[in-house]
């Protein structure tokens, strides 16, 4: 466990770094550098990832988050995308 986890920050460190650097060199306020550079380098990272497994979910839901599904596309997610809700969000 503590191997997956050394790798997880080493992999969040990274793209810290690496988005530091892009912010700094890209002249744009925050706001846009995070509306447009960042959030396109997470989706392209996200849609290299796993899904998560059934016990993944089952540990997050533990700890007390709720997954919806998204029935409408409204909310700007492609249909079946999950929406997170903490547990004081849901009541």
């Amino acid at each position: 466990m503590q191997d997956e986890w050394r790798e997880l920050i080493s992999v969040h460190e990274e793209l810290v770094a690496r988005f530091q650097i892009m912010y700094e060199t890209s002249d744009l306020p925050l706001c846009e550098f995070l509306g447009t550079i960042w959030q396109e380098e997470m989706l392209k990272r996200s849609q290299n990832d796993d899904p998560p497994s059934q016990e993944e979910i089952s540990r997050v839901r533990e700890l007390g988050v709720i997954f919806d599904e998204v029935e409408d596309d409204l909310s700007g997610n492609e249909p079946g995308d999950a929406e997170v809700k903490s547990d004081a969000e849901s009541s």
